[in-house]
């Protein structure tokens, strides 16, 4: 006989129910095609020649033929995460890429713990920003150290940030140690993102923490009138008639055993990575004195030239939606009244004016004050007049958003702008002009375009106006996935996207292929001789790290008997008649694209769209010789 059997309906948690609903479901699907986005075929672009330096090092290190800190390498964060990679996946060319990829995605994901700053839309916004930026994607598709730079610039902002709400939870402290830790330990660039977060700090306490009334007590509040003054958990005021290093001494005092073991987590990770796990001791001297000492001398020197505005090809280029979103806001933003909207329009179109019109006109030379004479372009590092007018634009519209955002007790957001703009005139100004800068440049402009969007999806004229605004969201949103697609998977090698610099050729991959074919058919595989010289050692080092039997420099005559051959195309008269028992092959080894003077509107509008190049590629060859027996 059955029986009639109760079932109680099963219900989940809150804290289950949460992460159905619709955001979450949205911010996931965002991360999944993020990922998608930095692993599809993340393995097939030939290994750029800072790529193979990079990939060769960290399979030294894993194969047990050491590691050393060298300051032109950066620094030892990216051989020892690539060398646990290596151990957990095996080595690849894809999985020396992969760590950069999934750190790529990870940036992605940490805007998810800028919610209550951003909002849920303005971290949808800025999710789908970064997961599509044609920069990030590039180069979280690239080994080079700046997508670990970005993941661990971000991360202590937000390890502060919640440290800052809570300043008995110790794990957010321990956090900001180590993520710091890791960051000192990737780059230099470190020294520059702490720099402007801790000038941040300071403007934050000069104009905004020394306006305030003086308060001694919260109960000295007249009841239901005034602002409340900043605490600590323990109660305690942070107010004007307290100076900020009274502040600081207490501070110190009431937490100084959790800062200590946090310094204690820093200084520990930092001489263990620069020490390769104490191994090479200097290596801590040199993450100091020898870098500092190299990176100047490289600054001063300015070893890969570019313009001042070298950056804004590529965000307008690559990040124009971003650009249009933080434009638009701060313009709305900023112009309340009349009289500000007209300051506002009126120095920005007298920007573009005076830029256009002093573009060729170059600054003098040399300088003279307090009666020394400087290189102006040595002290600016700009070349023209048109460099000085965007220089001050950003200068006047930063220092006007900030201290609009401040008073207006919208600090992050002053935060993000004050970030933007000091990375724009920052890397404008260091020595060295390359593209996988352009990440450091891009990121904060991409989280305070999130918060802008977010604050936009959420106002009344966007509900009034949804049809149109929706239309435009899908223009951009095709828009940026066509520029990203070009860019990292149509055009991933080619030199005629701004991204690309000097690229190894595709056909490198195609010349590896072939001595994989010959030292089949020559019967001693990874032992078959090979003699090569001159440029093709990088990134062939990389590709043909296996081959144990290698012949360089010496002299291409006494290694005739070798089936391979590989010197400089320019070197190859002098061997002609020595090599008469070989198949001679041209080979494009690396591949740049430098723009062209004065091109018309045309062909930047043919450039902008569809990459159409108004001047000739340029190329450094090689000449690949295969003895005949085995072609």
């Amino acid at each position: 006989m059955m029986t009639e059997t109760s079932y109680k309906t099963m219900t989940l948690p809150k804290e289950k129910m949460r992460f159905l609903d619709t955001f979450h479901l949205l911010f996931l699907g965002i991360l999944g095609f993020a990922l998608f986005l930095r692993l599809f075929q993340l393995g097939e672009k030939p290994y750029h020649h800072d790529e193979s330096l990079y990939a060769t090092y960290s399979w030294n290190l894993y194969t047990g033929r050491g590691y050393q800190y060298f300051p032109m390498l950066h620094g030892p964060f990216l051989f020892h995460i690539n060398t646990l990679f290596f151990f957990l996946f095996g080595v690849s060319n894809f999985t020396a890429r992969l760590s950069v990829a999934l750190f790529g995605t990870a940036l992605v994901g940490l805007t998810y713990y800028l919610k209550d700053r951003l909002g849920e839309k303005g971290v949808l916004a800025a999710a789908t920003f970064l997961a599509l930026s044609p920069i990030n994607l590039y180069f979280s598709r690239f080994l080079a150290h700046d997508s670990y730079v970005a993941v661990f610039t971000l991360l202590p902002v937000i390890f502060f940030i919640k440290y800052l709400k809570d300043l008995n939870n110790r794990s957010y402290l321990y956090g900001l140690a180590i993520s710091l830790a890791f960051l000192f330990t990737i780059k230099l660039t470190a020294y520059i993102h702490t720099f402007i977060f801790i000038t941040f700090g300071i403007v934050y306490e000069f104009i905004i923490r020394r306006r305030r009334p003086i308060v001694k007590n919260k109960k000295d509040l007249p009841s239901g009138k005034g602002k409340k003054p900043r605490t600590m958990d323990n109660g305690q005021s942070f107010t004007a008639d307290r100076p900020f290093l009274r502040e600081a001494q207490n501070f110190l005092k009431e937490h100084k055993f959790p800062l200590l073991f946090a310094s204690f987590m820093f200084i520990g990770i930092y001489i263990t990575l620069y020490t390769t796990f104490f191994t090479n001791p200097k290596g801590v001297w040199d993450s100091i004195f020898t870098t500092f000492q190299y990176w100047i001398e490289q600054n001063r020197i300015q070893r890969i030239r570019g313009a001042f505005t070298y950056y804004l090809p590529f965000l307008a280029l690559y990040e124009l939606p971003v650009v249009l979103v933080v434009g638009i806001g701060l313009f709305t933003k900023l112009s309340k009244t009349e009289y500000t909207r007209e300051i506002f329009i009126g120095v920005t179109l007298a920007t573009v004016v005076l830029m256009y019109t002093l573009w060729n006109n170059p600054l003098p030379k040399e300088l003279s004050l307090f009666g020394q004479v400087f290189q102006v372009n040595h002290l600016t590092h700009m070349d023209t007049f048109a460099d000085v007018i965007y220089a001050l634009y950003l200068i006047f519209l930063g220092g006007w958003g900030v201290l609009y955002f401040l008073r207006q007790k919208e600090v992050f957001t002053a935060f993000l702008l004050y970030w933007s703009v000091m990375a724009l005139l920052i890397y404008s100004y260091a020595g060295e002009k390359i593209p996988w800068l352009s990440v450091h440049v891009a990121l904060p402009l991409i989280l305070l375009a999130g918060k802008f969007m977010g604050e936009f999806l959420n106002s009344p004229f966007f509900q009034r106006h949804l049809k149109y605004f929706l239309i435009c969201i899908l223009l951009a949103l095709a828009f940026t996935l066509h520029t990203t697609i070009y860019a990292n998977f149509y055009y991933n090698a080619n030199p005629i996207e701004r991204l690309v610099y000097t690229h190894t050729s595709p056909e490198v991959v195609k010349m590896v292929d072939k001595i994989e074919e010959v030292s089949f058919k020559f019967g001693k595989g990874k032992d078959t001789p090979l003699a090569i010289q001159g440029i093709a050692v990088w990134p062939l080092s990389w590709y043909l790290r296996e081959y144990r039997n290698w012949y360089y420099p010496g002299d291409i005559k006494t290694a005739l008997d070798r089936p391979v051959i590989i010197i400089d195309w320019v070197s190859r008269e002098q061997y002609k008649e020595v090599l008469q028992d070989y198949f001679e092959i041209h080979v494009k080894l690396r591949e740049w694209w430098i723009p062209g003077e004065n091109p018309t509107w045309r062909q930047l509008w043919n450039y902008f769209l569809f990459r159409e190049v108004y001047n000739p590629t340029g190329s450094e060859d090689i000449a690949f010789y295969v003895k005949k027996e085995f072609m």
